[in-house]
């Protein structure tokens, strides 16, 4: 009787292994499919004493790994490229550089840089509020937010 209820425990954990290593792989794959990386594009208008000056940047990234995904603690470690294509007639590679992770205070390594483009290697920690009211059926978005250190939307 005792070996019995191991196994069936031994089962359980196995089950809830497999369905924990299922979703990582979901969401990883879901996080490259689910649409183009390169596909985002911000624009940005800045305003002037004559008139406003529309500038677009291009925002692209690479996913190379979803290393952690911690659902109580409200938590994931990602490994990423971030690129950056613009301009320089309309906004210079040093105002390029100049923004922050909003979510996260990951490690950013400078890969390439050229007077139009910009590179860097991300990997790090991030935070989110996951919601739990369609469980267990929920599907969770991994956020990485941006912002330029003291520009605004206007700028």
């Amino acid at each position: 009787m005792l070996r019995r209820k191991i196994n069936t425990k031994q089962k359980h954990k196995h089950l809830i292994v497999t369905a924990a290593v299922f979703a990582l792989l979901f969401l990883s794959l879901f996080a490259l499919f689910a649409k183009p990386a390169n596909a985002q594009t911000t624009d940005v208008t800045t305003t002037s004493a004559s008139a406003p000056i529309h500038v677009q940047v291009q925002v692209g990234v690479w996913l190379n790994n979803v290393e952690k995904v911690d659902l109580a603690g409200n938590t994931y470690r990602l490994d990423f490229y971030l690129w950056f294509n613009f301009d320089p007639s309309q906004i210079s590679l040093n105002n390029v550089r100049q923004f922050e992770f909003i979510n996260g205070s990951p490690t950013k390594t400078e890969i390439d840089s050229n007077a139009s483009y910009l590179e860097y290697r991300v990997k790090g920690d991030f935070i989110t509020s996951f919601d739990f009211s369609q469980y267990p059926f929920e599907s969770h978005i991994l956020p990485v937010q941006l912002e330029h250190n003291s520009l605004d939307i206007t700028h």
